[in-house]
């Protein structure tokens, strides 16, 4: 497989030429689609992006082997801000990555992994085995390696953190179906960064355990419970200084869930969420999430309906609390819920034949305790914010 790209990209603007308008250098590549303020105008387009690269595959007996290389080049020098967490990420105009990976099928074992490299001589590496053992259990293991200085623009492997970089871990999972209708899912991930990262002035690590027990008392009907603890290290000050020493910030969640075919075209879910913040030197912090999930879907009908009402209340924006939302088609929504207050959305879709299809999808948060919403050219002056989204698919 081969392939080609060439299109003009947002970006943070860094300098202009005075006569040309032509563009210097940028400080980052904008990813969020939104053209809102003045910069962001500013910002569109504004830059090309150049992609090209292959992939090879090949299989033998029960392996199957691939070697992936790419070339990305910019129309415009990439030199970020300053500063010494961000020392070994990528600037300049152009980056060479490849990669090789592997996968293997043994009866109940599955073996995989992939080794990476960038143009600056930075390495990923990650690999990993599934296997089961018995009809009713399956485990898995998972070991990643990003190097420091690995560079990459498109990675999107197993990861802590937001970027293939700067990342030691290891991660162990089950499935385990304990009864007909009683199963148990877990997992454990022990991770370490070597190097410094926003809002962490040193070397850090961390832990994230998770165990959930469902119960499908019937084909219509689900119940789950969810426990997570998670606890990484981070500047208690939020970097005000030059530096400060991380501190470890411990976050445990509770959650209650209920799914439930009330009919053939009625589906009902429920959920009751609630979590505990602390941090040496802070109070101990708390929220909580309730909402109520409305679903209608009658195959032989041309339009299917989602809603939503949620309930939250949390002590600060630590202890935010997020949930997955329906959205229009290739979009999705996982707002987070914090301080205190309601939120609704409701969206529908309808078919018109079978070539043309309409989503509208309207959302409205409100909070109890603000009389202002976001900041600068964001700001709302209120305390409710409303969203509309509409989007309509032709197929030809």
């Amino acid at each position: 497989t081969v392939f080609y790209s060439d299109k003009k990209v947002d970006a943070g603007i860094g300098a202009t030429d005075s006569l040309t308008a032509e563009t210097l250098y940028i400080s980052s590549l904008q990813e969020t689609g939104y053209h809102r303020t003045p910069n962001e105008l500013r910002g569109k387009n504004a830059i090309r992006q150049t992609v090209y690269g292959g992939n090879l595959q090949t299989r033998i007996k029960m392996f199957r082997l691939g070697a992936t290389a790419y070339h990305t080049e910019l129309g415009a020098d990439l030199e970020r801000r300053e500063a010494l967490y961000n020392k070994f990420d990528f600037s300049g105009k152009s980056l060479n990555n490849f990669g090789f990976d592997f996968a293997a099928i043994l009866r109940s074992l599955t073996l995989f992994g992939e080794v990476s490299g960038s143009g600056n001589g930075g390495k990923a590496m990650l690999v990993g085995a599934t296997a089961t053992p018995d009809p009713h259990l399956a485990i898995s293991a998972i070991y990643r390696n990003y190097g420091k200085d690995y560079q990459s623009f498109f990675s999107n492997a197993f990861a802590e953190g937001s970027r293939n970089a700067n990342e030691k871990g290891l991660y162990l999972g089950l499935f385990a179906q304990l009864h007909r209708r009683w199963s148990l899912s877990a997992y454990a991930d022990h991770f370490r960064f070597g190097w410094l990262r926003y809002r962490v002035d040193a070397p850090s690590r961390g832990s994230e355990y998770l165990a959930q027990l469902s119960y499908t008392p019937a084909r219509y009907a689900e119940i789950y419970f969810r426990y997570r603890y998670q606890q990484k290290q981070i500047n208690p000050s939020g970097g005000s200084g030059y530096t400060d020493y991380p501190e470890a910030e411990t976050r445990e969640n509770f959650r209650l869930h209920l799914s439930l075919k009330a009919t053939r075209t009625i589906t009902l879910k429920s959920r009751i969420e609630t979590t505990r913040w602390h941090m040496p030197g802070f109070d101990r912090r708390k929220g909580y999430l309730v909402y109520q999930d409305f679903i209608y879907n009658k195959p032989e009908k041309p339009w299917l309906l989602n809603a939503r009402y949620a309930l939250f209340d949390t002590d600060t924006y630590n202890e935010r609390l997020y949930a997955y939302e329906s959205d229009v088609l290739y979009a999705f929504s996982i707002p987070a819920y914090y301080y205190k207050g309601s939120r609704f959305y409701l969206m529908g879709k309808y078919s018109f034949g079978r070539r043309l299809d309409l989503w509208i999808r309207y959302s409205l948060t409100y909070y109890a305790n603000k009389t202002t919403i976001g900041s600068g050219l964001d700001q709302i002056d209120g305390n409710s914010k409303s969203d509309v989204k509409v989007q309509i698919r032709l197929r030809l």
